[in-house]
């Protein structure tokens, strides 16, 4: 019987995605204390790029959990 786990991988997709989404929200959240001021820019721009960075990295040397 065939498996079918493109489901599953989808699945895991949007789970990511949204558990990015909730780790930038709290991160906004945590540091945007008034006290800081730039400082809350800091790593709201640092995290997402870097999250970029590794991914594109990972896909430019085709590395793949698959293997």
């Amino acid at each position: 019987m065939a498996n079918d786990r493109s489901v599953f991988i989808a699945e895991v997709d949007q789970k990511r995605y949204k558990t990015i989404g909730e780790a930038i929200l709290l991160v906004a959240d945590h540091l945007s204390v008034p006290a800081l001021g730039r400082a809350t820019l800091i790593p709201l721009v640092t995290i997402p790029v870097s999250l970029i960075g590794a991914f594109a990295l990972m896909y430019a040397f085709d590395f793949s959990s698959t293997r």
